[in-house]
């Protein structure tokens, strides 16, 4: 380990040699073209023709260029420099020095030789590179957390706790965001370019959403980076994409912005009284819109209902979808998995916690859905002879179903399920499923096209992929969005 923490310090030395500004507008231009297809400047010296894979082999991928970035923000200078990041023999040196240190780290914690490290290290892999390499449709995330931030309950927790009606955040970060496609900085005060958003909203925005480059300098500097898990960390750089260096604006890297005042609006928001129960109601209500929008009249949508239980009062789940020959159960679960979770390596205390909250909801579906099975219900007359299958949709993908750790999760399952009392054999019979909310938009697609019983049995044989390649996906949200959104 003292080699490889030397070999960190001469990391660090050589971020140290290189301009902050420089590197900033190299990490905007590479990010913009990565993520989304802007066509690179002439002065970043990579080779353009080649494929975004290749680019990204031959200089860093997203989520390398973000820890680069994170250490020259932290060591890098504000003068002149001999050393240039654009020049791509060096950055393609620092992020070589980067594979090196990232293999060897792991290298040192024996993970051939045990199994529960393998495990935690392809997990930690999942959360790291697939938020990077999922395609952003701008308008469609844009729209979703609109749509769900501004249920009237939680709009006026968000306009009384940040001083903005989510209609605005979203706007004036939709319009922020086209500008960062043009330039990676803007001189402050900034000024509006469009009559429907003022000066003061913009500046307001800024004064909400943008740090001073000393504050998070002095985060950055506090962290405790060498130990195994220091590329998994969370960085500051995340939660501060805007940053304010001598009266100019900078946006290192656009789609960071993006996540900050969409999904990022959960994370100023999650302690404020009331917030937990109306973000609860508004994400199953969007569910509910989502389903409306995507299936045709051959299916039913069933809401969510009160029944008697032994004399007590209970809530169905959440939706059910009813066709011909199936039923899909559907549980809406806004709880999102640790940060903790998704970067521990040594061990798995936090990820094993938050499996037993995800096995306590589906086991807590199944309870609702035995009681159907009973004729409980008194929104459907379940029919036995019907398929059924239970989806938990969680609003962030938690990535287990791509993972070893969705066995153990099923293990944990059954096991509470027969201390419940409740055959087991109900997890056989109705499957279950964990899936994203922009997975769910795409995948409802495909359901009302060729039925839930045929979709999820061919999910489960691995087959679904040639019924993907068939069907032509669209983006639910983009005429609402271009309609309401209009400038």
């Amino acid at each position: 380990m003292e080699d490889l923490e030397l070999r960190y310090k001469q990391f660090q030395e050589k971020t140290s040699c290189l301009n902050v500004i420089d590197s900033i507008y190299t990490v905007w231009a590479l990010m913009n073209n990565f993520q989304f297809d802007i066509p690179l400047p002439n002065d970043i010296q990579i080779i353009k023709e080649s494929s975004i894979i290749e680019r990204r082999l031959n200089s860093a991928n997203e989520w390398e260029l973000e820890f680069i970035l994170k250490e020259i923000l932290k060591n890098g200078l504000l003068g002149s420099s001999q050393y240039n990041l654009k020049e791509n023999r060096f950055l393609s040196g620092l992020t070589q020095n980067c594979r090196f240190l990232e293999d060897n780290l792991y290298a040192a914690l024996n993970i051939n030789e045990n199994e529960e490290i393998i495990f935690k290290y392809t997990f930690n892999q999942f959360h790291r590179q697939f938020v990077w390499q999922e395609q952003m449709n701008l308008n469609s995330i844009l729209y979703r957390y609109y749509k769900i931030f501004s249920y009237l309950d939680l709009d006026k927790i968000i306009e009384n706790k940040i001083g903005m009606k989510t209609f605005d955040i979203i706007r004036v970060g939709f319009y922020l965001t086209f500008c960062f496609f043009k330039r990676f900085f803007w001189e402050l005060p900034l000024k509006s370019g469009i009559t429907s958003i003022t000066n003061e909203a913009l500046n307001k925005f800024i004064g909400i959403f943008a740090t001073q480059y000393d504050d998070l300098r002095k985060q950055l500097i506090q962290m405790n980076d060498f130990d195994h898990e220091m590329f998994y960390k969370y960085t500051p750089l995340r939660g501060n994409p805007l940053i304010i260096l001598n009266d100019k604006l900078y946006c290192p890297i656009v789609t960071s912005f993006v996540w900050q005042y969409t999904s990022g609006l959960y994370y100023r928001m999650y302690n404020e009284e009331g917030f937990s129960n109306a973000f609860g109601k508004s994400f199953q209500d969007y569910i509910g819109f989502i389903i409306n929008k995507a299936i045709g009249k051959e299916f039913k949508l069933i809401p969510e209902a009160k029944y008697i239980q032994n004399g007590d009062t209970k809530d169905s789940i959440d939706w059910i979808i009813e066709d011909v020959n199936s039923y899909l159960f559907i549980e809406c679960k806004t709880k999102r998995l640790l940060f903790t979770a998704k970067t521990e390596l040594k061990d798995d205390v936090s990820l094993k916690k938050e499996l037993d909250k995800m096995a306590s909801f589906i086991i807590q579906s199944y309870k609702t859905i035995s009681d159907c099975r009973k004729s409980l219900y008194t929104n459907l007359e379940y029919n036995k002879n019907k398929k059924a299958f239970l989806l938990i949709l969680t609003l962030e993908d938690w990535f287990i179903s791509n993972s070893l750790y969705y066995f153990k999760l099923r293990e944990n399952v059954i096991d509470k399920i027969k201390e419940l009392g409740i055959d087991e054999s109900i997890v056989n019979d109705i499957p279950f499923f964990i899936n994203s909310t922009s997975f769910f938009e795409k995948e409802i697609q495909l359901i009302s096209h060729i039925g839930i019983s045929l979709y999820y049995t061919k999910t489960l044989s691995g087959e679904i992929s040639e019924e993907k390649k068939q069907f032509t996906f669209k983006y639910l949200h983009n005429e609402d969005f271009l309609k309401e959104f209009k400038f």
